[in-house]
């Protein structure tokens, strides 16, 4: 994708000439004489004057070249030039799915027909599209890595390939028009290719962000995700279960019949269209933050045209909780990541998802404590009192914070 952009030819400030600004947007100056510290610069591009104020200069001496210029109210920095004029970013295309006619579907009792979402093998073209179409039980193929991606307070542009920017061609082979859903984030639609190689526009009532897409049938459908990871005061736990919770653990289809897997309720085929060499086996797995994309036809969802989408999330280990005493029965300590009324100062990658209160009997001299869980706390707390306790039994007492990342525990404290 190229984003727009202006070659700046030239900059003054209060009618005097600070410097010429190259065609990568880098200004090249001999000295900061006659550059105000702060004030506002006017810069001459072929469309026209662009005001731009300034706040400072970044300092570095007065002699300098380089200088790279941030529009809006902000600061004149020193620094690697920015290619304003020949800024791109390659993204692949993520091929996509969705089958609906006879033969590669099934009908219910009442004679509706199912579709199904899945994958579009590579190399496909236009005379042999090749669709490879999961239950909602296969393991996930929609993975969004959550490392890069914003967090709903420090948003940025995109600008390289591993910012968490998706673009998905979500290819029809079929005769409905189906209406997806995305669950936790909107997609804008870039546009559609229709298979004899039209490409269309969005609709007016199509453009900006959405979380339902119009999907027609035999033609392309290309959108642009970037979800916003929410920043929270607490950790949340990953979505950890059986693929299939309507069979046994470990169940397995066999891989040489004709039902591929359909024993088991998945498809044992790769996401290149080819048989596994190993069938898939019934395991819990870590989907992260499971959510779901689907058609929003009703009786289509019911009957699995629906399919994860997992986002990974980096986790540390919690901060540990500090100063744990114990007073008549109550705990107190410090939680590690305290609550704030300003989201700036929430820490979700260290926060805990909840605290588990340990107790142990007093150990004898040189043995180490065998803790037990006696109860839990939610994230952000910092009391519990134990109701469980043994009134002629000493003990000793340990929080422990717990998240995806790990867990660290506070000081052990006697009572």
């Amino acid at each position: 994708m190229t984003p727009k952009a202006t070659t700046i030819v030239g900059a003054t400030s209060g009618g005097v000439s600070v410097g010429t600004f190259t065609g990568n947007g880098v200004l090249n100056v001999a000295s900061t004489a006659g550059f105000p510290t702060t004030g506002t610069v006017s810069v001459e591009t072929p469309s026209g004057a662009v005001q731009l104020t300034y706040t400072g200069l970044d300092p570095g001496g007065t002699a300098f070249t380089g200088v790279r210029l941030k529009s809006g109210t902000g600061t004149l920095v020193l620094g690697t030039a920015v290619n304003w004029s020949d800024v791109q970013v390659t993204l692949p295309l993520k091929g996509k799915g969705i089958h609906d006619e006879m033969n590669s579907t099934t009908f219910d009792e009442y004679g509706r027909m199912s579709a199904n979402l899945g994958l579009e093998a590579p190399g496909a073209t236009p005379l042999a599209q090749n669709i490879i179409l999961y239950p909602y039980v296969n393991p996930a193929t929609e993975l969004i890595d959550a490392t890069n991606l914003p967090d709903g307070i420090q948003m940025s542009p995109i600008s390289t390939s591993t910012d968490g920017t998706q673009i998905w061609k979500i290819t029809h082979n079929g005769v409905d028009t189906h209406p997806l859903h995305f669950h936790l984030f909107d997609v804008q639609v870039l546009n559609r290719v229709t298979w004899d190689n039209i490409i269309m526009q969005p609709d007016a009532n199509e453009l900006g962000w959405k979380d339902t897409v119009r999907v027609s049938p035999l033609e392309d459908t290309i959108v642009a995700l970037r979800p916003v990871i929410p920043r929270l005061p607490f950790a949340i736990p990953d979505s950890k279960r059986v693929l299939n919770p309507m069979m046994p653990l470990h169940a397995k289809g066999d891989l040489n019949s004709t039902l591929n897997g359909q024993e088991a309720g998945f498809n044992n085929t790769d996401v290149n269209g080819n048989p596994l060499t190993t069938a898939i086996s019934n395991e819990v797995v870590n989907n992260g933050w499971e959510y779901v994309y689907h058609c929003h036809i009703l009786s289509h969802e019911e009957m699995d045209m629906m399919r994860p989408v997992d986002v990974h999330v980096s986790w540390s280990p919690p901060t540990a909780p500090t100063a744990l005493t114990y007073d008549q029965g109550t705990l107190r300590w410090v939680d590690g990541t305290p609550y704030s009324t300003s989201p700036a100062a929430w820490d979700m990658h260290h926060s805990e998802i909840s605290f588990r209160i340990e107790r142990a009997p007093v150990p004898a001299a040189g043995d180490a404590p065998a803790f037990d869980l006696v109860g839990n706390a939610i994230a952000n707390a910092q009391s519990i009192v134990d109701t469980t306790a043994d009134p002629g039994t000493s003990y000793v007492y340990r929080v422990t914070a717990w998240n995806e990342g790990g867990q660290t525990s506070s000081n052990v404290i006697t009572r």
